[in-house]
């Protein structure tokens, strides 16, 4: 699978920007945290899983409404990873005019510009407007995107035994590296999607792979000076995008 042109990335954040209804440079870096984790760092537009079993994809994502009688596969694409046909269909209303993306869905995957497009178009209908996106709890922007798998199964008990866990957290991994890049180094909230952890990501990580871990301090944020990892592939997506 052809990866795009990084080179792409930056022009296509910042213009994206406007479209998503960005402001402020919290929200711009949950938006990119976001963006980082779903397309593997910016490598991918289409979900890996459906480039080597579009069978299989066929059956994670039958075609409902608009597009079933299509003969196309609503997975993920773009940087936001679009999936389903209702998201095609109301995407390509609003961008467009007409259904060009239901006809042809396979271009959210394959122009970059549309790529960004689309993610713009998505964090805009459906995230910007959530309430607590815009008091800054990070976790209600991954609920927005993909809760059923990463939020919905942790409200009451965070596991991190449970891969979907261990993602989730990943993303606010992302966007503490991103607000201490750009000079943001004050407290920042991770709740809205799971419930409250008691142990970093370092330490999630540790028991994920059977080893011990001594109990964080409640609520204590992951610290990472790293940049996120490209080698990433898209996260999982559910009904909720």
């Amino acid at each position: 699978m052809k990866k795009p042109e990084a080179a792409s990335g930056k022009d296509g954040f910042i213009k994206s920007l406007k479209d998503a209804k960005i402001t402020t440079k919290r929200e711009a870096a949950m938006f990119l945290a976001q963006v980082w984790h779903e397309s593997g760092g910016l490598q991918y537009t289409k979900e890996i899983i459906c480039q080597e079993n579009v069978e299989q994809c066929k059956k994670a994502y039958p075609a409902e409404k608009e597009g079933k009688d299509t003969g196309k596969v609503y997975y993920g694409r773009g940087y936001i990873q679009l999936t389903w046909d209702y998201n095609y269909a109301a995407a390509s209303k609003d961008l467009f005019g007409d259904d060009r993306l239901i006809k042809d869905p396979e271009q959210v995957g394959t122009d970059l510009e549309l790529a960004w497009r689309t993610a713009a178009w998505f964090w805009g209908k459906n995230v910007h407007p959530d309430p607590g996106v815009q008091e800054g709890k990070f976790g209600a922007s991954t609920k927005k995107i993909n809760g059923g798998l990463e939020c919905e199964p942790f409200k009451d008990n965070p596991d991190c035994t449970k891969e979907a866990f261990l993602k989730s957290r990943m993303r606010f991994q992302y966007y503490t590296t991103i607000m201490k890049a750009i000079g943001e180094t004050g407290e920042l909230d991770e709740s809205g999607c799971y419930a409250k952890p008691t142990n970093t990501i370092e330490e999630c990580e540790k028991i994920a792979k059977g080893g011990a871990a001594a109990p964080a301090a409640s609520g204590a944020a992951p610290a990472s000076s790293a940049a996120p990892a490209s080698s990433a592939g898209p996260a999982a997506t559910t009904a909720a995008k």
